[in-house]
């Protein structure tokens, strides 16, 4: 896991104008930020990943958005589809993200304080078109809403949940496509 270099933020998502390491930066619970990307297809299934059992942070859990840190400096946009690029291999256009929103996400399970911007892809392709063999993911899986929400129900504990966002994301997905 490399300890890459964050920008440090205050309580508002101002940034402050320091750095600290990724390591630095969850050993003191210190605000940063990190990208969320939702992929869907044209169907309004959502695109869920299950993080690699070697990750720090909820390994073995399922995520119902793909992404990370922000490197310092580095904007959302271009950090959307740096992350999109590492965890499925999948080289997105900026066109091809749309910006939703921004959360924040002081997390109980995890050391992280984030901000984290939401994008929204639409992706029409296979499974087998995706690519990760980096150590990020360990399994992709197209569900549709119904099944995903009553797995997230009945399984809670196996997921890694941001609970400011899902309800968010969900209900756009659900106008935008139609899903149930």
């Amino acid at each position: 896991m490399s300890d890459e270099l964050l920008d440090l933020l205050d309580e508002h998502g101002n940034p402050t104008g320091q750095t600290a390491t990724r390591s630095e930066v969850h050993a003191n619970r210190l605000w940063h930020r990190s990208v969320h990307v939702w992929v869907v297809n044209t169907k309004g299934e959502i695109l869920i990943q299950k993080r690699s059992p070697l990750k720090d942070l909820s390994p073995n859990r399922w995520e119902l958005s793909h992404g990370g840190h922000l490197e310092a400096g580095q904007q959302p946009l271009d950090g959307a589809i740096r992350e999109v690029k590492e965890e499925l291999g999948i080289d997105l256009a900026p066109e091809q993200l749309e910006y939703c929103f921004e959360t924040t996400h002081r997390s109980k399970r995890s050391p992280n304080n984030e901000f984290n911007p939401i994008f929204l892809a639409v992706l029409n392709l296979p499974i087998s078109a995706f690519t990760f063999d980096d150590g990020e993911v360990s399994e992709l899986r197209w569900m549709d809403q119904p099944e995903l929400e009553a797995w997230t129900q009945r399984e809670p504990d196996i997921f890694a949940l941001h609970t400011d966002e899902e309800p968010q994301m969900l209900t756009l997905i659900r106008q935008r496509f139609g899903a149930k």
